[in-house]
């Protein structure tokens, strides 16, 4: 980039054949010296513009090194992300195969197939009802398990209560 900027700035304080055939044909010396100092007046301006475009060119190759390296860094840490969620699942996996290593057998197996074909031909109203009556079950479970945790609150309250006496009495 900086290379044809220099080329260009090379070729600009070159004297063009306009400016030179006016050179030739002026009668006097003082015609001659204007014509060189109206030229060396556009060199200095096309070097100000060289300069101006070179500082403008390096600030845009700058900002477009920073946004590559800014991409590059951010597409380094997504696929660390990516590599770490990919070992994650396939960890999981292998510790759901070898939770049910050995307890699906063929015969389970059809089963839950079967199950699920069922499902799948049930009507609108029947599926919505087999849903409605796991969530009951479920409900139920999460209910008993309330209850269990209740009680194992209270123990938990009752021997701190005890502990808080004892250490009372001490």
């Amino acid at each position: 980039m900086t290379t044809n900027i220099i080329k260009k700035k090379k070729h600009q304080n070159a004297i063009t054949m306009k400016d030179f055939k006016q050179f030739l044909s002026a009668k006097s010396f003082k015609e001659q010296l204007m014509i060189i100092t109206i030229h060396s007046q556009k060199n200095q301006e096309n070097i100000k513009k060289g300069e101006k475009t070179m500082k403008n060119q390096e600030k845009k190759e700058n900002f477009i090194k920073r946004a590559f390296k800014d991409m590059a860094e951010n597409a380094k840490a997504q696929h660390q992300v990516d590599k770490a969620n990919f070992e994650a699942v396939k960890a999981e996996s292998k510790a759901n195969f070898e939770e049910n290593r050995g307890t699906i057998t063929l015969k389970r197996a059809k089963e839950n197939a079967k199950q699920s074909w069922e499902d799948a031909h049930l009507s609108p109203s029947e599926r919505t009802a087999k849903i409605r009556q796991e969530q009951e079950k479920q409900i139920e479970e999460a209910s008993t398990r309330i209850a269990e945790a209740q009680v194992r609150i209270a123990k938990a309250q009752e021997i701190r209560a005890e502990e808080k006496t004892k250490n009372l009495k001490k």
